[in-house]
């Protein structure tokens, strides 16, 4: 099966804001991280089973603003995790 790029980025991205969900979840404690963490490693779980169980997974592709939203928010996601990265470890 070829790979669409459209595709790719989409599953990629998903995952970054899950990841940036459990980090958010793992940063703090209380009932609200609880619940970023909860919904992080669902959003992960979701996608990866969804990337693995599917046989064609052009058809499950959401519109292209969504792919190009998503994408974005995985951006700031990464963006976000280096500065506080930087911030509580570079910069002591």
């Amino acid at each position: 099966m070829k790979m669409n790029r459209s595709l790719l980025l989409y599953y990629i991205s998903m995952v970054i804001c899950g990841g940036g969900l459990i980090r958010i979840g793992l940063s703090d404690t209380g009932l609200t991280s609880i619940l970023f963490l909860i919904s992080g490693i669902g959003v992960v779980f979701s996608v990866s089973y969804e990337w693995v169980t599917t046989s064609d997974r052009s058809e499950l592709l959401p519109s292209e603003w969504v792919i190009w939203v998503v994408t974005a928010m995985a951006l700031m996601t990464v963006v976000s995790s280096v500065a506080i990265f930087i911030e509580d470890y570079i910069l002591l």
